[in-house]
C-alpha cells in the first residue's frame, strides 16, 4: 500500500514551483497596493487570549530596488470577555526585499491605533508597531498573492494588545 506522504508530497511539490514559476519577479520599483485579510490570536495582560479578524490596505512606492514605503490602514475585531472588541490602525509601512528579485520580504510599520471595547464601551488611543513576513507569489506581471505572518503591539494608555496574524493579500505587483 502506497503512503499517503508519497502522493501529497510531490503534489506539493509541483504547485509550489508551479506558483513560484507564474510570472518573473523585477525591482520594486512603482506603484504598490495590497488589500489583505487576516485571522489570529490576540492576547493582553488582563485578558484570555481570543481569536479575531482583520482587513487591511497598504498603498506606497519602490523607494529603491529593495524597499518600498508607503501608507497602511488595519481594521480589525476579537472577541473580549464581556463583549467585543474593535481597533482602527492608521500609519506608515514598509516593506523590505533582501536580494534583488526577491519573493521574501520583511514588513513593518507603526502608527496611531484607537480602540474601542465591548466593556461600557471604553475608547482609547495608543501607538501601533508591527513586524512580519511575506511570501510574493506572482500570479501575472501585474497581481501577486501574498501569504504573511505578522505580529502586532498596540500601546494603549489601558494596556498593552498583542496580535499574531496569519493573512493572504492581493496586490500590485
Amino acid at each position: 500500500m502506497t503512503s499517503p506522504h508519497r502522493i501529497v508530497t510531490p503534489l506539493v511539490l509541483a504547485l509550489t514551483a508551479a506558483l513560484t514559476a507564474a510570472a518573473p519577479l523585477r525591482a520594486q520599483d512603482g506603484l504598490h497596493l495590497e488589500l489583505g485579510a487576516a485571522g489570529g490570536v490576540y492576547d493582553c495582560f488582563s485578558c484570555e487570549s481570543e481569536w479575531g479578524v482583520e482587513g487591511s490596505l497598504f498603498a506606497g512606492a519602490g523607494v529603491s530596488r529593495r524597499l518600498v514605503v508607503g501608507a497602511e490602514a488595519a481594521v480589525g475585531q476579537h472577541g473580549e470577555s464581556g463583549g467585543d472588541a474593535a481597533y482602527v490602525h492608521g500609519g506608515l509601512g514598509a516593506r523590505f526585499y533582501p536580494a534583488a528579485a526577491p519573493r521574501l520580504h520583511l514588513r513593518a510599520g507603526t502608527g496611531l491605533v484607537v480602540a474601542a471595547t465591548g466593556q461600557g464601551g471604553a475608547v482609547s488611543l495608543g501607538i501601533l508597531l508591527s513586524a512580519g513576513l511575506g511570501w510574493r507569489i506572482p500570479l501575472s506581471p501585474s497581481v501577486s498573492l501574498t501569504p504573511t505572518i505578522t505580529a502586532r503591539t498596540a500601546i494603549e494608555s489601558a494596556e498593552p494588545l498583542r496580535m499574531v496574524l496569519a493573512g493572504v493579500s492581493l496586490g500590485r505587483p
